[in-house]
């Protein structure tokens, strides 16, 4: 997305969304066979599974064909869209699938928040980051990527980061 654009993140109002959030319950927890996987990367998995054209498996003629139908998504909304609309027509960039990971561990109890920097690899990027409740370590959750891994070891593969911004937009 361009930015400026506002991403509603509100189950109630989104069928969508609901829908999806339950459909991701189903996932994590037909995988989570014991405790002691985590949930996260099966969120993880999942939300970089709904995207598949945009992402580590994705290429760059889908990218741009998804960064297209993601600004006619704001552009109906004349700036504002739901987040289904998104999950709906398999369109998110980095910032829509670190809000839908969002969501997806809100809805699982697990608190993250939606961080955005500039990488030392190339250009501005959206990612989840939270604190592993094992370890307590603070995580890296990236669906584009497609990785879970110690802040540290995220930041030191997007070769680095700078003019970071952290939010919350739901909470477990």
């Amino acid at each position: 997305s361009q930015g400026g654009e506002r991403v509603i993140v509100d189950p109630t109002q989104d069928p969508i969304l609901a829908n999806f959030l339950q459909q991701a319950t189903g996932f994590i927890g037909t995988k989570r066979t014991t405790r002691g996987i985590s949930r996260v990367p099966l969120a993880q998995q999942f939300v970089t599974g709904s995207f598949p054209r945009y992402g580590p498996y994705g290429t760059s003629t889908s990218a741009n064909q998804v960064i297209g139908e993601g600004q006619a998504i704001y552009a109906q909304g004349r700036g504002t869209a739901y987040l289904g609309q998104f999950i709906q027509g398999e369109c998110a960039v980095c910032r829509e699938q670190s809000l839908v990971l969002h969501a997806v561990l809100a809805n699982e109890g697990k608190a993250s928040e939606v961080v955005s920097g500039f990488l030392g690899a190339g250009g501005k990027h959206a990612w989840v980051e939270y604190t592993d409740t094992v370890t307590g370590q603070p995580m890296v959750a990236d669906s584009v990527w497609g990785f879970v891994l110690p802040v540290e070891q995220a930041y030191a593969r997007y070769g680095g980061v700078s003019n970071v911004q952290r939010q919350v937009f739901a909470k477990p």
